[in-house]
């Protein structure tokens, strides 16, 4: 396994925590981590990890243009890009697309059975915990 996986993993986990406490994604530690993407990238392979930031970055930025992710998103899963390589980045998104998906379904679902009240286009679920899922399951697959 590589270790920009294993890196890309632990970060996530520890932005994950974050998100799910806070709803947020610290940009300013995700600006402090570029310096070791950066070094990262220079030792293994510049190219590479360009590549997988730009995969990152432009497949989450359509959703955030959509309204579908935050900014902090974006800047973190460029980031974890660039330790996942291009074709690693975009398997580990679709995987957390599909999972955040699935999830989102039985949340409407069970807020239309209770009746809660509550207006489901306003409802947010933390995105990180399932850009982790996303670099966890790409592993095994």
């Amino acid at each position: 396994m590589k270790a920009g996986v294993i890196i890309a993993l632990c970060t996530a986990l520890v932005f994950a925590l974050i998100d799910i406490r806070k709803r947020e994604v610290p940009v300013k530690a995700v600006m402090i981590l570029a310096l070791p993407a950066l070094a990262y990238a220079l030792i293994t392979g510049f190219g590479s990890a360009v590549l997988g930031a730009l995969t990152g970055f432009l497949l989450t930025f359509i959703m955030f243009m959509l309204g579908a992710l935050g900014g902090g998103d974006v800047k973190l899963y460029t980031l974890l890009g660039c330790f996942l390589g291009a074709q690693a980045a975009a398997r580990s998104l679709v995987i957390a697309l599909f999972a955040c998906a699935v999830v989102g379904a039985v949340m409407i679902l069970i807020t239309l059975v209770r009746r809660s009240g509550k207006d489901i286009r306003t409802m947010q679920t933390p995105f990180v915990p399932f850009m982790f899922l996303g670099i966890a399951l790409n592993i095994f697959l």
